[in-house]
């Protein structure tokens, strides 16, 4: 039917055709097709329905189908070519630029690809064809894309929630402290259940008065620097470097630490050519150059110059590296540590490179090859929470917040304060990674694999400590912080002696109640932090006062009126034993491996029968044989009342190549500073050593130089270290004034001031 007929009909069906001459067939006429309709049977009526050339008009969602199906179509056929096109002309402009240097492998993949591209297009439109001859398919493969895209919605959404989820808990945990501390007082007493509640405004204000003593900001350098590593030298006892193979370098003794093979700061630090002193009265660190006993000062640092003060620091080959408090006194709102790297290849001006700052005071750091791992403890204001500023209650590290992924909160904490830590790439000197616990902190233990963070639970309602400690795993494999598990161990961890990671194990001893009673125990836990086995209910109403574990063995120390020395067979982790104990009076509150099979203790005297402690001693223990340990010699220091390294290890200064060690200690140290018969109180530092026929030996007993502002007061043992380079000793007292002796006669070779 050409045209015009289509008029015509067009016309015949309006009733405008006048013409009788012209008349339309019966079955044409609408109210024939009408009723061919109505009598069709089901199976036709479904043909009908799926025929293209008559669409069912008198369904709407076959419309939308049928739009849907040319859609398909069109999109099936255009985006092929579309693509082919984008690649011919990619290519195009790839040959035009690299003109000349064309492989014939490159060719062939251009002719490939097009050749794909036309492919693609003749399969597109098989594909269209198919899909016209069943609409189904084509409905569900829309459904299945629909479905597609809901899904990936949802996944962002999943995704979004997740990376604040931690931020979140970490808000709720602040908010339920900032809303127990809207009470004006501090401590309410209850008489109906005799218990007294702790209000934790006493925590707020308590944060507050010490963001506004100590002053820091949050100010910090841009400096990008790239930073030469260098040989670290990190073992406890005598060390050598090997940064300059072409110069000698005499071996050296460093910082006592408590993980071989992981470094701590000082306030002093040698690298066998120089000693680097930190002096708190000037804010100065004094370079020395040193060789054979003589010392003079080839340069220094004027520490508030980089605004950090109460510093420690390390040297990592031409790197000084200074961790402390932030004192750049912007605002004085965010309290922060600051870490300073220094280029000091040229001692005798040493030039600062780069400043990084992180929130909170500065609580500890330690060094492993090259990066440093920096922790401080930040309080968060709960009077400027805002759940959409995270600013305000989740810690910065170089500017940048801490991620959501590396903020962990524990599920039962009720605290105001995070550990917050970062890993410092000295290569580069940038942050590799960040961290925050929203937790407290009793102490620290550094493995050579893992951070352990732990902290006794504290019953914010009662003014009290419940029976037991949380402890955090975090790894820090090449600067990388990863939370792995939480623990929970009975009682109360002494210090980091007391707790140690070993082939895989984490090994405790602790003191806690059992029926309003201390006792002790000794728990052995997997790399889950879950319970393998425990020794319990060892002595009695006594407290463990010193740890030390060595390998497959673990002794410590409880103490009440006498001294037992506990030996423990830790061999099979799943059944440790008790080998054997040791009864002598006073204690060891300090234990240091002396050589094979002899263990060192430095501890108190006490009266067998009351426990009263009266001086200090040393004692020598044979533990050769864990099931029969033996005391070889005591020395008793009557005249001294207090030693540095019973409160600081860094204060010892040991000699592993014989056996030579040192420490700083106060005589009659008494509240008028006098004695009762008038003698002046002196502090001194002493060195002994361990003979196998004479037992303990005094070396040196030296009178240390009073700074301080009356004559009947002890010299300052606390910032005295002792130093051994080569067959010298050097005992820096104060930071400003080095004395060298000779370890033969111990006599004195050089002072300077």
């Amino acid at each position: 039917m050409d045209r015009r007929d289509n008029e015509l009909f067009d016309k015949d069906i309006k009733g405008e055709l006048m013409n009788d001459d012209i008349k339309i067939p019966d079955s044409l006429r609408p109210e024939s097709i009408e009723k061919r309709i109505a009598l069709m049977t089901p199976e036709e009526m479904k043909r009908r329905k799926n025929s293209v050339d008559v669409p069912y008009q008198n369904s709407e969602s076959t419309q939308k189908t049928e739009k849907k199906k040319n859609d398909i179509r069109v999109k099936r056929v255009v985006l092929p070519i579309v693509l082919a096109a984008a690649l011919i002309l990619m290519f195009g402009l790839g040959l035009k630029v690299g003109r000349g240097r064309l492989k014939s492998g490159d060719a062939a993949f251009e002719k490939d690809s097009y050749n794909d591209a036309v492919a693609e297009t003749d399969s597109a439109d098989t594909a269209a064809e198919a899909a016209e001859e069943s609409m189904d398919a084509a409905v569900t493969a829309d459904a299945e894309k629909e479905a597609a895209e809901e899904e990936e919605k949802d996944e962002k959404k999943s995704f979004f929630k997740k990376k604040t989820d931690n931020y979140d808990k970490a808000y709720e945990v602040l908010k339920a402290c900032a809303d127990y501390a809207q009470n004006d007082y501090i401590l309410e007493y209850d008489a109906a259940s005799d218990d007294v509640f702790l209000n934790d405004s006493a925590v707020r204000k308590f944060s507050s008065a010490t963001e506004a003593t100590t002053q820091a900001a949050v100010t910090q350098s841009s400096d990008t620097i790239d930073i030469l590593s260098g040989e670290m030298v990190s073992a406890p006892g005598i060390a050598t470097n090997q940064k300059d193979e072409s110069a000698t370098v005499p071996e050296f003794t460093d910082t006592n630490v408590r993980t071989q093979g992981v470094a701590e700061s000082d306030i002093v630090k040698t690298d066998g050519n120089f000693i680097y002193s930190y002096d708190y009265d000037t804010e100065h660190i004094y370079i020395y150059r040193v060789k054979d006993g003589s010392m003079n000062e080839v340069g220094y640092i004027n520490v508030l110059s980089a605004e950090i003060s109460n510093a420690e620091m390390y040297v990592s080959g031409d790197r000084l590296i200074l961790v402390g408090w932030d004192e750049s006194y912007e605002d004085g709102s965010r309290l922060k540590t600051a870490i300073v790297i220094y280029d000091i290849k040229d001692r005798t001006n040493p030039d600062m490179l780069k400043r990084i700052t992180q929130d909170g005071t500065y609580y500890s750091s330690r060094l492993v090859g090259d990066y440093l791992y920096t922790f401080s403890q930040k309080y968060v204001p709960l009077d400027k929470l805002s759940k959409r500023k995270y600013e305000t209650f989740i810690p910065e590290i170089d500017g940048d917040l801490v991620e959501n992924d590396n903020i962990y909160v524990q599920d039962d904490s009720f605290v105001d304060s995070y550990v917050v830590i970062s890993a410092v790439d000295l290569n580069k000197g940038k942050i590799k990674d960040r961290f925050g616990l929203l937790a407290g902190s009793d102490n620290l233990y550094v493995s050579t694999e893992n951070i352990y963070l732990t902290d006794r639970k504290f019953r914010w309602n009662v003014f009290s400590y419940d029976n037991d400690t949380n402890v955090a795993k975090i790894s820090y494999k090449n600067g990388k912080l990863k939370f792995e598990c939480k623990g929970t161990i009975p009682g109360y961890i002494k210090d980091d002696y007391c707790i140690d990671e070993h082939n895989g194990y984490l090994r405790t001893v602790t003191t806690y109640y059992e029926d309003y009673d201390e006792v002790n125990g000794l728990f052995v836990y997997d790399e889950n932090l879950k319970k393998v086995s425990v020794i319990k209910g060892l002595a009695k109403n006594e407290t463990i006062k010193s740890a030390r574990f060595m390998g497959d063995t673990a002794y410590f120390v409880t103490f009440r009126q006498t001294d037992p020395l506990f030996a423990v067979d830790l061999s099979d982790p799943e059944n440790p034993k008790i080998t054997d104990y040791l009864k002598i009076p006073g204690f060891s509150a300090y234990l240091h491996p002396y050589s094979d099979g002899k263990l060192l203790g430095i501890g108190y005297d006490a009266d067998e029968n009351t426990g009263r402690t009266q001086g200090l001693k040393l004692t020598m223990f044979d533990v050769s044989d864990p099931t029969d340990v033996q005391e070889l010699d005591t020395m008793h220091l009557d005249n001294y009342d207090e030693a540095n390294v019973l409160s600081d290890r860094k204060a010892l200064m040991f000699d592993d190549r014989d056996g030579l060690f040192g420490f700083g200690l106060t005589r009659y140290y008494l509240w008028s500073w006098q004695t009762d018969d008038g003698e002046d109180a002196k502090s001194f530092y002493n060195i002994y050593d361990y003979d196998e026929d004479k037992g303990f030996v005094t070396k040196l007993e030296y009178g240390l130089y009073n700074s301080g502002l009356s004559s009947y007061s002890p010299a300052d043992i606390y910032n005295t270290r002792g130093l051994i380079i080569g067959d010298y000793f050097y005992l820096v007292q104060d930071g400003d004034k080095l004395t060298s002796f000779d370890t033969d006669k111990f006599e004195v070779v050089k002072e300077l001031n």
